[in-house]
Parts: C-alpha cells; sequence; structure tokens
C-alpha cells in the first residue's frame, strides 16, 4: 500500500495497537527501512533526508489517513523525512534526481503511483466485525456499489466511470477484476484476508487494465504488509452476525521470512480462504524473491443475480493465485518484476429454476516490470487470457501494456509526463497519456491538476456479447476517453479538507442498442461525458472526539440513451463523529451513509435513494506483553449494528439489502 508517493502500511494506532485503533479512521503507520549504507545517497545536511546507516521504525500519525490518504510529517531520532504527496519532496533541490526510496509493494505499484493526485488510503482493521473489504471501503468513501443483498451476493466498486468494469482491482499486482470485461465481485475474499487498501482516480496507469478509466483499487493483504514491515505477529478472529454469517481466522507471522492467514466462513456464506507470502532476501537485503499465494473456495446460498434464483440456487467461486516476485534496489534505482497465474472457477446450479446450471471459467497468466532511476520509472505488464462460458470458448486474448513516465520538482512545483500504450490481441494499439501538476500553496494547502486520454479496446463481453450464440460483434469501435482532475487539499492540522473534480468524456462510447428481432447489443453510441464533485472534511477538535464526512455530486449522460451513467448517484454521503481515548481502551461512534435514487440502463428501472444509521463500537478487554509492539497484544470485542432504523435500501432494483443486522467479532493479538 502506499501513503502519496511512499510505501507505507496501514495497521494501527499511536500505540502501536494492532487491530484495536484509536478510532476507526486516523490510524496509520509509516516504516522504512535502509539497511545498506553504502548504498543510501547522502544528502546536504540542511535537506531532510536519509542518512546512512539509519533505521526508521514504525511510527503513528494522527492523519486522518482512512478517506485522505495524506501524510505531511513523519518523525523519528536525529532525522526528519517528509514522504507526502502534499508535503514537501524527499529530495531538495540540490539532489533533485534522487527518488524516494521504494520498497514495499510490486511493479504494478511502482507504474500507478501518481505524484500528483493523491490516493485515498484506508485501514481494513480486522477487529472490526466486517465481512467484506468492500464494507470498509463504502465506509470511508463515497462511491457508489452494485450490492444484489444477502451473503456472498455479487458486489462491486463503481468509481468515476460507467461502471465497476472500468474499476481496476489489484492485489499484489495481480488484475484481481476478471479480464472479460466485468468487475471485481468483493464478496469473494473475505475481510480478514486484508489490512487495507488504496483508491487511486481513474488518471492511472493502463498497466493496471487497458479499461480502467475509472479508478483503481488496490487490496493490500495482511500477509504481505506483514513481511514488509518485518513485524512478527500471531491473531486469532471469529465474526458473528444476525445476516446467519460466521467467520473464523487465524493469521500468523515470523516478521521477515513468512506470513499465513487461513480463514473459514461458515453459514449462508461458507468456505476456506487463505493468503501465504514467503521472502528469501540476499546481497545485504538489496535484492528479494517474494512468494505469494491467494485462495479463495466460497459457497452462497440463494444470492441474488439477474435470474431471480429460488431458495435452492447456490453460487460456488474457486479462485486460486500464486505469484511470484522478484526486487532490486539500489540508491537511485529500484527494479520490481513478478510472474503470476490466476484460475477462477464459477458455478450457479438451481435445480428448480429454467436457467439450470451455468460455469464461467477464465484463466491469466502474466508477467510484470516496473524500474524506477532518479526521476524516471518505466515498465510494462503482459497477460495471456482464456475465458470459457458453458460450451462458450472465447478465442485467446493477449493484452500488453507499456509505460515511461517521468518527474520534475522545481521549488513547491511538480510536473509529471507519462506516456503509455497497449495492444490486445484480438483488437490493435491503443495510446494514452496524461500530463499533470501539483503546487504547494504555502505550508499546508496544495493544488493539484492533470489531463489523461487514453484509446480503449473494447473487452471479450463487449465484443462477444451475452446472447444465446455469443456471436462476435465485428464493428465495435474503440472508444476515446479524456479525463480532467482539478484538486485542492490541506493536510496538516486538526481540520483538514479537500476539494475535487473530474470530469470524463467519451468519443465512439459503447452502450447497448437494439438491433432486429428486438435483441439489443452493444455497438458505438456517440458520447457520452461525466462529471464528479468530491468534498472531504476531517476534524479532530479533541484528543476524544473527532468528526469526518465525504460527499460526491455527480452528473452524466449517454447521448445514445440521453440517460445517466447506470447505477451512479447524483449525491453520495458518508461520514459520522466517533469519541475515542488516546488510550486506544474502547472507542464509540455513529455513522451514516447514502445516495440518492438511480436509474438502471436500458430497464427503464429506477432505485430510490436511501440514507442508513450504523452505530460503532469496541472494547479493549485484556492487554498482555507481546504482539509485536507496545501495548499491541490483547483480547478486543468489536460490534457495529448496521441500518440502525430498519431502512428498506435497494442498491438493485428487486435485490433488497438485509434490514438491520447486528455483527460481532472477537479478537485475540498475541
Amino acid at each position: 500500500m502506499r501513503i502519496g508517493n511512499c510505501p507505507a502500511a496501514v495497521s494501527g494506532n499511536e500505540n502501536g495497537n494492532e487491530g484495536t485503533g484509536s478510532d476507526f479512521w486516523e490510524a496509520a503507520v509509516i516504516r522504512v527501512d535502509a539497511h545498506e549504507s553504502e548504498d543510501l545517497p547522502t544528502r546536504a545536511p540542511e535537506s531532510p533526508g536519509v542518512k546512512p546507516s539509519v533505521s526508521i521504525e514504525g511510527m503513528v500519525m494522527k492523519t486522518f489517513m482512512r478517506s485522505t490518504g495524506f501524510v505531511l510529517l513523519a518523525r523519528f531520532s536525529g532525522a526528519a523525512l517528509c514522504l507526502s504527496q502534499v508535503g514537501s519532496q524527499i529530495v531538495s533541490a540540490e539532489d533533485e534526481e534522487l527518488p524516494p526510496l521504494v520498497i514495499h509493494g510490486s511493479a504494478m505499484d511502482l507504474l500507478t503511483q501518481d505524484p500528483v493526485v493523491p490516493a485515498k488510503e484506508g485501514l481494513i482493521d480486522s477487529s472490526h466485525p466486517e465481512t467484506s473489504p468492500h464494507e470498509t471501503i463504502a465506509r470511508d468513501l463515497p462511491v457508489s456499489l452494485t450490492d444484489y443483498g444477502g451473503a456472498g451476493a455479487l458486489t462491486q466498486v463503481q468509481g468515476f466511470g460507467r461502471g465497476a468494469g472500468e474499476t481496476a482491482v489489484e492485489a499484489m499486482g495481480v488484475p484481481l477484476h476478471l479480464p472479460q470485461g466485468v468487475g471485481f465481485d468483493f464478496s469473494v475474499f473475505p475481510a480478514f484476508l486484508w489490512e487495507g487498501y488504496s483508491f487511486q482516480s481513474g488518471l492511472g496507469s493502463l498497466a493496471a487494465d487497458p479499461r480502467a478509466t475509472g479508478a483503481l483499487v488496490t487490496l493490500r493483504p495482511w500477509t504481505s504488509g506483514k513481511l514488509d514491515r518485518g513485524e512478527s505477529a500471531l491473531v486469532t478472529r471469529a465474526m458473528v452476525s444476525t445476516t446467519e454469517v460466521g467467520q473464523v481466522s487465524l493469521a500468523a507471522s515470523d516478521g521477515d521470512n513468512w506470513a499465513a492467514v487461513l480463514g473459514l466462513s461458515q453459514g449462508a456464506l461458507r468456505g476456506p480462504s487463505g493468503s501465504l507470502a514467503s521472502r528469501v532476501q540476499w546481497d545485504g537485503g538489496r535484492q528479494a524473491l517474494t512468494m505469494h499465494v491467494l485462495a479463495t473456495q466460497v459457497e452462497a446460498d440463494s444470492i441474488g443475480s439477474t435470474r431471480f434464483p429460488t431458495p435452492e440456487a447456490v453460487q460456488s467461486t474457486s479462485r486460486w493465485i500464486p505469484m511470484l516476485q522478484w526486487d532490486r534496489r539500489r540508491a537511485r534505482s529500484a527494479m520490481k518484476a513478478s510472474l503470476y497465474f490466476d484460475h477462477v472457477d464459477y458455478r450457479y446450479e438451481d435445480s428448480s429454476s429454467f436457467f439450470g446450471s451455468s460455469e464461467i471459467e477464465t484463466q491469466q497468466m502474466g508477467a510484470q516490470l516496473g524500474w524506477t532511476d532518479g526521476n524516471w520509472r518505466w515498465g510494462g505488464h503482459g497477460r495471456w487470457i482464456a475465458y470459457q462460458s458453458g460450451d462458450f470458448r472465447a478465442p485467446r486474448e493477449g493484452q500488453f501494456m507499456g509505460q515511461l513516465g517521468r518527474t520534475w520538482r522545481l521549488g513547491d512545483l511538480t510536473a509529471d509526463a507519462v506516456g503509455e500504450g497497449s495492444a490486445v490481441s484480438q483488437f490493435g494499439v491503443a495510446p494514452a497519456g496524461s500530463l499533470g501538476f501539483r503546487l504547494q500553496l504555502g505550508p499546508n494547502w496544495a493544488g493539484s491538476l492533470r489531463l489523461r486520454g487514453a484509446r480503449r479496446a473494447p473487452s471479450l463481453s463487449d465484443r462477444y456479447y451475452d446472447d444465446a450464440f455469443f456471436e462476435p460483434n465485428p464493428v465495435l469501435k474503440p472508444e476515446q476517453v479524456w479525463t480532467g482532475w482539478v484538486g485542492l487539499e490541506r493536510a496538516t492540522g486538526d481540520l483538514r479538507p479537500s476539494f475535487a473534480m473530474q470530469v470524463q468524456s467519451y468519443s465512439n462510447a459503447w452502450t447497448s442498442l437494439p438491433v432486429a428481432g428486438g435483441e439489443n447489443t452493444i455497438g458505438n453510441g456517440g458520447s457520452a461525458w461525466g462529471a464528479t464533485f468530491q468534498h472531504d472534511l476531517r476534524w479532530r477538535w479533541t484528543s476524544l472526539w473527532s468528526y469526518r464526512h465525504a460527499v460526491a455530486l455527480s452528473a452524466s449522460r449517454v447521448s445514445a440513451t440521453g440517460k445517466p451513467f447506470a447505477r451512479l448517484a447524483p449525491v453520495r454521503v458518508t461520514g459520522g463523529i466517533q469519541a475515542s481515548p488516546e488510550s486506544g481502551r474502547w472507542r464509540i461512534g455513529i455513522h451514516g451513509r447514502g445516495a440518492s435514487a438511480v436509474v438502471e440502463d436500458g430497464t427503464g428501472n429506477s432505485v430510490p435513494g436511501h440514507l442508513a444509521i450504523d452505530l460503532l463500537g469496541g472494547l479493549k478487554l485484556a492487554s498482555w506483553a507481546g504482539g509485536g509492539g507496545a501495548d499491541g497484544a490483547g483480547l478486543t470485542l468489536g460490534f457495529e449494528l448496521r441500518n440502525l432504523f430498519n431502512k428498506y435500501i435497494e442498491l438493485v432494483k428487486y435485490y433488497p439489502l438485509p434490514g438491520r443486522t447486528f455483527e460481532l467479532v472477537l479478537q485475540g493479538m498475541f
């Protein structure tokens, strides 16, 4: 996970407590290790930087990170290091060619980090009673969700684009969203596998995916976080919910060599999930080989789908992802290369339905390379894709993406230019590029501006539309997407507001068009546009009380249909107030989340607006020595009462979410 332009991990509070957290949305940890003095740059005395043989240990910052993702100040003995995209850069004017030390993360992280537009970071705290990572994201950010309700139901996050298919999701550099052009189902991987996430606007790199112009979500596995920080831990977790879902998990790490998580979901959503990471280092810690495996096998009863399932309906998803990554770092450069394989098997069974059963199998193999040298960065991503739905087998496809970027720093002004391109074996070449500027406005405020253009090739789903015969669509043309961003934020002090506007324009926009016989097909429908204004506020007015809110106002239109983007609510809000002492012994808060009415594309249906109120809390029942940090070990009880007033909420027509629910989690850290 990145904080601004810097590798970081989000895992605790200012007292070193993992899982308890001083509050729900403030905790963050920075750790940068500099083990080899001969490879570290020596800076001028007046330049705050990394000195030889310095170890910057993990420390917790009051930064309201769960929604803004900004860090301005990092303190450590005898030195200071500023790693924020908002604050001062890591280098002074005299040594502006020296890059930040990039130690953690994947090759994708090197290519998608943006020194101009800050990412929003969040903590997926295992002491909070959540079953899926999308629950944390939906609480932190005013994003639109596609959720068919019920345990294990299809749940997707829609960023700035027209749908979930335009929001890329990755972990360890591996694309988790399915390559045939549909979004990632967050319900498949339980919350206990993750420690945090990063949300980047649609200005990110094509290295994520040729279609990802909406947003990029990076999920941070608990296992890779522990290895990156060299932390030893043993964590047990048990969660129960009135939605008839239970989870138990055990996570362990020895620090630098291995980490593992294994858990079991039970009830309406059931099956094992796990993550395993192992690392070997040599060359004085300057080179490392990391093996990571992420796997899940979950089954859900009577889940929501467009097939209106009966009580006998069952969906099962099997997915396993092995990945191997090589890291090499020097004083002025860092290189990361990885290989991965991804197998997904999705099955739907309904013995009492006309549709019976269906199966979708997807496989992808990929390789990534990322390199930073001074203020230059370059690399690429290639993957081979196989997709089969029932008896239909789409043509095998290769996707290749490349990038070259350069950053300039002139006093308070940062400029960044990126040239990109992608090639799809079944369709051709699609160029892209962006230019961005960031200006420090005094000690507290910073403004950002970025423009990006990308030519997008259609996905497998677009080119083989889902009718009875999966006929090809040879007339479908690429679409051109232009994106602009302007932002202003304050990242210091107890009151931290931010404002941003993102605008997207589509030419040759893909849309559903009627054809003879009453069927619909995907075609180029002219133009489309979308605009979103965002406002975040984080305010800690005493050491006990804190407040936050986030608002998104969106407008959009597809010229061919005259309708706005599907399921993109014009108004989305989230926020709350919380009390938590500095000791982190307890926490209590009230949280609200809501959205205005939305339309569903091509159906004429609309989903009414909603506002739900949640109560959240936690209590440290016991503390003991150990756990890898001061006061870090102990027994924690967390609870959440969702939808307090039992409101009827639909995010998808005819598929209501559960009403009032109660979740309880008990976590022990040793």
